[in-house]
This record gives C-alpha cells, structure tokens and sequence, in this order.
C-alpha cells in the first residue's frame, strides 16, 4: 500500500506512472501504445509538472542492483549494466 499523496495535484501523476508500471498488462492495447500515449500526455504538461513527475517517479523506483554481482541466465557475470548475451538478469 502506497501512502497518501503529499498533494492532490499529485493523483494524475501518480497514476501515470502506475500506467508505466502495470503497461504490459493493459488490455486491449499493446506497451507501444501505451508508451506513446503516456509520452503525448507528459509532453503536455508544463515544466512544474514534469519535474514533480520525476521527483514522484524518483521515490517509487527501486534500487538499482550493482551491476558487478549481476548475472545472466546463462552463468557469465556481466560487465555492463545489461547482458550482452540477450538472456534475462537473474537476482
């Protein structure tokens, strides 16, 4: 459970970025759509809004895992951010 929104403002916000956590399970739509939906309702809000954006999103995101304990599915450490192998981290 999520706490309260410091602002009522904030609700509109807040569901946008819940659109881009949950957008592979929206029905009927496909991420691309839902990306360049989001990416046309952000474009349109003023620069006040998009830095409270931000700021939102900055609060809800998880830690970053350190890339040098990152493994692929298929054993290798890797040494960049993301697997050149193609395969999916695993924790």
């Amino acid at each position: 459970m999520r706490p309260a929104p410091e602002q009522a403002s904030d609700v509109p916000l807040l569901q946008w970025l819940e659109v881009l956590r949950d957008l592979r399970h929206i029905p009927d739509t496909s991420p691309d759509q839902v990306l360049a939906r989001v990416q046309r309702e952000i474009k349109g809000l003023a620069p006040t809004a998009r830095r409270r954006l931000t700021e939102l999103a900055a609060r809800q995101a998880p830690p970053a895992p350190a890339p040098c304990s990152a493994r692929c599915w298929s054993g290798k450490p890797i040494k960049k951010a993301l697997p050149s192998c193609g395969l999916p981290l695993i924790p």
